[in-house]
């Protein structure tokens, strides 16, 4: 799935520490943001980032998105519990 234009998955992987860190940051219960961290990590395994691009952005915006998107889908789920229990 990788081609020789696209960075390394072991320089990707390499920044597993970096993007634990941030995904920390934006999340506040550890392990979901350990879920992000490895989604991230799969994203970037099936689609890298071009070569000639620098990684950490790229992988920067990728964790932002997928926090993102666990948090709206936990507070969908709230939503329709809440909504569920009346």
């Amino acid at each position: 799935m990788t081609s020789s234009a696209s960075p390394a998955f072991e320089e990707l992987v390499g920044q597993a520490g970096w993007l634990r860190r941030l995904a920390r940051g934006l999340m506040s219960d550890a392990d979901r943001a350990e879920d992000v961290v490895q989604d991230t990590l799969v994203a970037a395994w099936k689609h890298p980032p071009e070569r000639d691009r620098d990684v950490r952005p790229w992988l920067a915006r990728v964790v932002r998105r997928r926090a993102e998107d666990v948090r709206r889908s936990e507070r969908r789920r709230s939503q329709r519990e809440d909504e569920a229990s009346r």
